[in-house]
């Protein structure tokens, strides 16, 4: 049964869902500007930074960011995912592949934690049990140990 305030906004029929993603679109498309148009800020996004690295990261960070937008805009997700983790773009790289298949996921996930944290610390054995990785919990590679406090 359609509400009346669904009827008011177009959904009360199978037009809806069109007409408001359509709208949803047009949104966007205002905020963003649209990447078609020559001259536009998506057009011109190679000359942006486009991430906000870490001192001492930038350069290899702001070029990682430009390969995976490239890859990316060709259509690319393996490749753009690549080139994510290449440069420790984690956040990036976790979300492309979250929208892949699992186990690009689970690769991912599991390549985060060894080169992020310590074998044995509790981060990396919740974000290894994420991947699906709990039989490789304590093998070694990755992160440094920890400094001993007492130093």
């Amino acid at each position: 049964v359609a509400r009346p305030s669904d009827q008011a906004r177009g959904g009360g029929g199978g037009g809806g869902d069109a007409q408001r993603a359509a709208a949803a679109q047009k949104a966007v498309l205002s905020v963003l500007g649209d990447p078609m148009v020559a001259g536009g800020a998506m057009m011109n996004a190679g000359e942006q930074n486009l991430v906000s690295p870490p001192p001492g990261d930038e350069q290899r960070m702001q070029s990682g960011a430009r390969s995976m937008q490239d890859l990316l805009l060709a259509g690319d997700r393996d490749a753009a995912c690549r080139a994510a983790m290449d440069c420790e773009l984690w956040a990036p790289a976790l979300l492309l592949s979250s929208y892949m298949d699992i186990e690009t996921y689970t690769r991912v996930m599991a390549e985060f934690a060894r080169r992020n944290f310590v074998v044995g610390t509790p981060l990396r054995t919740l974000y290894m049990l994420f991947a699906g990785q709990g039989g490789q919990l304590f093998e070694g590679g990755g992160a440094d140990p920890l400094p001993d406090a007492g130093q």
